[in-house]
């Protein structure tokens, strides 16, 4: 599960008491995956090792039928939940094994921020020429 950052947390209490306008919705995510807790600003823990590491981008759409990115708001207990569509495909490791692999977070791309971090269900460890992959439905996005 995701926890949202100080900054997108600040960006809502601006909005609710001070008239503030929310930031432009992204028109993509980034997801980035961390060998530690990223921190509130995403940058306090590395990335994996370069061996063929990159971050990946998410378009968003804000039309449901067209969506390809995320599934329709469903409902775990009382929390509301979205979660991706697609594969998100991280790799394949090249040249040799990723720093093993313990969190994630999502960055908004236009106003480069990052939005939410979360901890891995267990520690990920990418060897050369391995992929790491959220499958559809395995990164979820939650509110309690």
């Amino acid at each position: 599960m995701a926890d949202f950052t100080n900054a997108f947390e600040l960006a809502i209490l601006q909005y609710l008491t001070k008239r503030t306008a929310l930031p432009t919705p992204p028109t993509s995510l980034e997801v980035r995956l961390h060998t530690a807790d990223p921190g509130e600003d995403g940058t306090t823990a590395l990335h994996p090792a370069t061996f063929g590491y990159a971050h990946q981008t998410i378009a968003t759409d804000i039309n449901a039928a067209t969506n390809t990115q995320f599934n329709v708001n469903d409902t775990d207990g009382t929390a509301t939940r979205i979660s991706n569509k697609a594969t998100i495909t991280f790799g394949p490791a090249s040249g040799g094994n990723w720093t093993p692999i313990t969190h994630f977070s999502i960055r908004d791309v236009d106003n480069a921020v990052v939005l939410m971090k979360g901890a891995l269900s267990a520690t990920l460890q990418v060897n050369d020429t391995q992929s790491a992959e959220f499958q559809d439905g395995d990164l979820r996005l939650k509110t309690d």
